[in-house]
């Protein structure tokens, strides 16, 4: 049936069967993460001028869906559409909200599962780092100036702390990680332990390991005194300087702990127990962060 739609067909087709993933019937959501998953197998080169339509239209519905199997099939969907389109989708992935939501943090460890999905997601990463400021400084009433966080660094930062999540050695639980995958669990049971090892991708983070550690050093010095946004433009492409949406997620965040985070991750795959302690330590350090705390961190990071 997929080969037989014409694209106009098609994109009918996909705003019509997204609905289907809030069936109440599991297995019936089920059913339609899987046609969507064959889709986009196949026709996903097609549709690079919809992707942003059809990734909010399927993050809308996925927020709201429990049944772990249809999840599973639905974030390997978007994995799917991703091997088509892959920077297309990271770019609009990238303008979500921070912290992200649990269905786009499952999207960012599956692309991770996959070697050649997770070396070219990094190397966009890695271009957004080098070549995107990292704050602004904004007048405030009095005199001073207040420098905050810009947004493409900051969700780069996240996305690569998330795309390594399943790849790191040793999952500790620390404070603001998500929890383990609902598809981990039994349901109406307890958890229950899977354990994966995708050598291929883990690979690929050792390699780019001293670049990757270089790039989240740098921006954790530079994120000393610095605050999250509070505010996101609607659209990468928008014009309008004014076209804001509340982020109020973001007030949790500390970006010099986001950086944290995400070298703590780094290292975890590489297996530096050490380093992964001190760095657990430094990011549940209440204290506010300043010159002196960064000093004696890298100090410490460096021995």
């Amino acid at each position: 049936m997929s080969t037989k739609l014409s694209f106009v067909q098609l994109r009918s087709f996909l705003s019509s069967v997204v609905v289907g993933l809030q069936d109440r019937l599991g297995e019936s959501s089920a059913g339609v993460a899987l046609v969507i998953t064959t889709v986009f197998s196949l026709r996903g080169h097609q549709l690079h001028q919809h992707i942003k339509e059809l990734l909010d239209s399927i993050y809308n519905r996925l927020e709201k869906v429990t049944h772990p199997e249809t999840r599973r099939r639905t974030v390997e969907a978007l994995t799917r559409l991703a091997s088509h389109n892959l920077n297309l989708v990271l770019d609009t992935i990238l303008t979500y909200p921070l912290p992200y939501e649990k269905g786009v943090c499952e999207t960012w460890h599956n692309l991770g599962h996959d070697a050649q999905l997770c070396e070219s997601a990094i190397t966009l990463l890695t271009q957004i780092l080098e070549r995107t400021q990292l704050y602004s400084e904004q007048p405030t009433t009095t005199d001073a100036t207040v420098k905050i966080a810009t947004i493409p660094p900051l969700s780069a930062i996240c996305g690569l702390c998330e795309l390594m999540h399943d790849l790191r050695s040793h999952k500790e639980s620390t404070e603001g990680e998500h929890e383990d995958s609902d598809w981990e669990k039994v349901e109406g049971g307890e958890a229950v332990k899977v354990t994966h090892h995708w050598t291929a991708s883990q690979q690929i983070i050792n390699n780019n390991f001293p670049s990757l550690a270089a790039l989240l050093l740098l921006s954790y010095g530079s994120y000393v005194g610095v605050v999250a946004p509070l505010h996101q433009t609607a659209s990468a492409n928008s014009k309008s300087a004014f076209n804001f949406i509340p982020n109020r997620g973001a007030t949790t965040l500390v970006p010099t702990k986001v950086v944290l985070l995400c070298l703590q991750s780094l290292v975890d795959v590489i297996e530096c127990e050490s380093l992964c302690t001190v760095l657990g330590s430094k990011i549940r350090d209440e204290n506010d962060d300043n010159l002196e705390i960064f000093l004696h961190t890298i100090s410490e990071i460096i021995a």
